[in-house]
């Protein structure tokens, strides 16, 4: 597709790469971060909050846990900046460094350097990685956080990554990608079968709300006061169950979960100004390589 045109509400327009024009009822992006909608029509805005760069290849031969724990992702904090492990098979693990796009353009590293030495100078991945083979060339991905003003209309939808997506470092993409089909077929049913805009109407709304509240713990973890509490070691299950239901994707939270997860955030504030918790040494942490 290489045009689309929703102005008329009745049908929709669209022009494929080869020249030839085809209508519908209905169009649906669903092509994740290509998000041609967004683009054309959806008002796609960066999360200027969240410009971050990954750096990231696929490598042999990583330590990993035994047993089932083997195949757990593994996320490293670093100071501004953090790695993940990502078990894809028995053999090959996704290794990846998510920073800061500043440091990315201003550390006089080619990305492969970067990866390379940011792995040597951080103990815990090193030492998984003392005998790993790098078996794909370095990848860059660029600012991939961004969001939708609009999500659907009278005759158009996004769903998935194409509706909005925000740093990965919790790992609920795919549930809140599959969530996100689910609630939108509904709708579009709705929609085609009965004329109604009520569910999508709904389905924008709540998909709004859901990435604003996502949002907010991405955001926070970069930062040294909501790490201390939210990586404490014996978390009160008031704030600790919330939490998980949010990040197992269950964005859409009760009005209970919503006010204890205010008071955790709160508990965050007050970490700030008066340590409650345990306070982590800064800047022994492990930073992004540079070469400056």
């Amino acid at each position: 597709m290489t045009r689309v045109d929703v102005s008329d509400k009745s049908r929709v327009v669209v022009e494929t790469a080869g020249g030839e024009t085809h209508e519908a009822r209905f169009v649906v992006d669903a092509a994740g971060h290509g998000t041609f909608l967004g683009q054309k029509i959806g008002d796609k805005a960066n999360v200027n909050e969240l410009m971050r760069v990954a750096v990231f290849s696929h490598y042999k031969n990583v330590l990993r846990d035994e047993g089932r724990e083997g195949g757990n992702t593994v996320i490293v904090v670093l100071r501004d900046a953090w790695f993940w492990l990502i078990p894809l098979s028995e053999e090959v693990m996704s290794v990846g460094l998510v920073l800061n796009r500043d440091h990315f353009k201003t550390c006089g590293l080619e990305p492969l350097q970067l990866l390379e030495q940011t792995i040597a100078r951080t103990p815990f991945v090193a030492q998984r990685m003392k005998d790993a083979e790098r078996i794909m060339e370095v990848r860059v991905r660029r600012d991939f956080s961004y969001r939708m003003k609009s999500i659907a209309g009278e005759n158009y939808a996004m769903a998935g990554d194409a509706a909005g997506f925000l740093d990965p470092i919790f790992s609920t993409g795919v549930m809140l990608a599959m969530k996100s089909g689910e609630r939108a077929a509904d709708a579009i049913v709705e929609k085609l079968e009965g004329g109604s805009m009520k569910l999508l109407q709904r389905y924008s709304r709540d998909s709004q709300v859901s990435i604003d509240r996502y949002f907010r713990f991405i955001s926070n973890f970069y930062k040294r006061e909501f790490l201390e509490v939210f990586l404490g070691s014996d978390p009160p299950a008031t704030f600790f169950y919330p939490i998980i239901r949010v990040l197992g994707g269950n964005v859409l939270s009760s009005p209970l979960d919503r006010l204890r997860l205010w008071l955790f955030f709160r508990l965050v504030d007050i970490q700030k100004r008066w340590p409650i918790a345990e306070r982590i040494d800064w800047d022994a942490l492990p930073a992004p390589a540079s070469s400056v």
